[in-house]
């Protein structure tokens, strides 16, 4: 399976790399979209170094083509993972202002969305109020809920990311279900 790897700019972005390299180890294609804020935590090199290809927003200006339909063309499942609340915000609401956003502005089937963001923010109305946008709206649209434990900010609730192996888990069911 084809997967394109979206990564947002939560402190859990560290664990892109270890989800890129899981998928790919169970067989799937994997390329990455980094967003200018998840580059506040994680570099391209962290991927290119590793033989993923990955875009950023500069890319889509020197490409010769329209770079994100042709992402969103060559994927079979996009992942977005971590999701922050900004992401899902935009997502929820059309916005289609960096590359990331435009693949999944161009995408209506076939999105995981893997959460990660404060307690007090995965616990806002807004919170549910989106997901039930995107889920009214758009087609075979998954959502890989956060877990609970002591987050960055100190707090112990709800909002991080899941391990890697959950992720890819979840990826590899969509696959086998795919095939019936």
């Amino acid at each position: 399976m084809k997967i394109l790897l979206i990564v947002t700019g939560s402190i859990s972005a560290y664990k892109a790399p270890s989800i890129a390299n899981g998928l790919r180890n169970t067989g799937h294609e994997v390329k990455i979209i980094l967003t200018k804020s998840a580059q506040k935590f994680i570099t391209k090199l962290s991927f290119t170094s590793q033989g993923f290809e990955t875009y950023t927003d500069e890319n889509d200006w020197d490409y010769n083509g329209v770079l994100h339909i042709d992402l969103k063309d060559w994927a079979d499942y996009i992942l977005i993972a971590p999701c922050t609340a900004n992401t899902l915000a935009k997502i929820s609401n059309g916005i289609a202002d960096n590359l990331a956003t435009s693949v999944l502005r161009a995408r209506s089937k076939n999105i995981v969305i893997s959460l990660a963001m404060n307690t007090d923010m995965y616990n806002h109305k807004i919170t549910d109020e989106q997901k039930e946008r995107i889920r009214n709206r758009e087609l075979s649209i998954y959502f890989i809920e956060p877990v609970t434990k002591k987050l960055a900010c100190s707090v112990d609730g709800i909002g991080a990311l899941p391990g890697t192996r959950t992720i890819v888990e979840f990826m590899d069911k969509l696959e086998n279900y795919d095939r019936k």
